[in-house]
């Protein structure tokens, strides 16, 4: 889990992994449910070990689950799909717990 969760900062930039292809599924009108699901695990990603993980959750924390994934994926605040990420997010959560 460690492998594949670290640096989450980086996998959620809006040139890599997970957030470049789940815009681009947008905007050819393509679903992107599954993606928009990996973001919200993503954001869940909490490894005291790993100096990326530290700074998400600090960010989280500090200025709240939207102005953050806004601030990590280079996504205007006011983009609906800030809103579809923290559904998804809530999604993870729900299923995790």
């Amino acid at each position: 889990m460690t492998r594949v969760g670290r640096e989450p900062l980086r996998k959620l930039s809006s040139t890599d992994r997970l957030v470049k292809p789940m815009m681009t599924a947008r905007e050819y009108g393509l679903p992107c449910d599954k993606l928009l699901l990996g973001i919200g695990a993503a954001l869940h990603y909490n490894n005291p070990e790993d100096p990326q993980s530290v700074k998400m959750q600090e960010l989280i924390a500090a200025k709240g689950l939207r102005q953050a994934v806004s601030e990590i994926t280079s996504i205007p605040a006011i983009d609906p799909v800030i809103e579809e990420i923290a559904a998804a997010t809530a999604e993870v959560e729900k299923r995790i717990r």
